[in-house]
């Protein structure tokens, strides 16, 4: 999902509507947004990957842009 694509979901909800996020798509938990990071991801696959962390640099080019959501816990 694109940022584009997340805008114009929430476009149908009220700006003070609290954003949670699923541990998985069988809701087996769930936890407020508590931030976004704009990080680099790298797919493994179709479903996971890993991002870059700024205390350990990534090479040049590895992974692309994404902005990342954190939940509270």
């Amino acid at each position: 999902m694109t940022v584009k694509e997340l805008r114009e979901l929430l476009a149908a909800f009220p700006d003070d509507t609290l954003i949670v996020l699923g541990k998985d798509r069988e809701g087996n938990g769930h936890s407020p947004c508590d931030g976004v990071d704009a990080r680099r991801y790298r797919a493994e696959n179709t479903w996971s990957g890993e991002i870059d962390h700024p205390e350990e640099p990534m090479p040049h080019g590895w992974g692309v842009p994404a902005a990342v959501l954190y939940p509270v816990n």
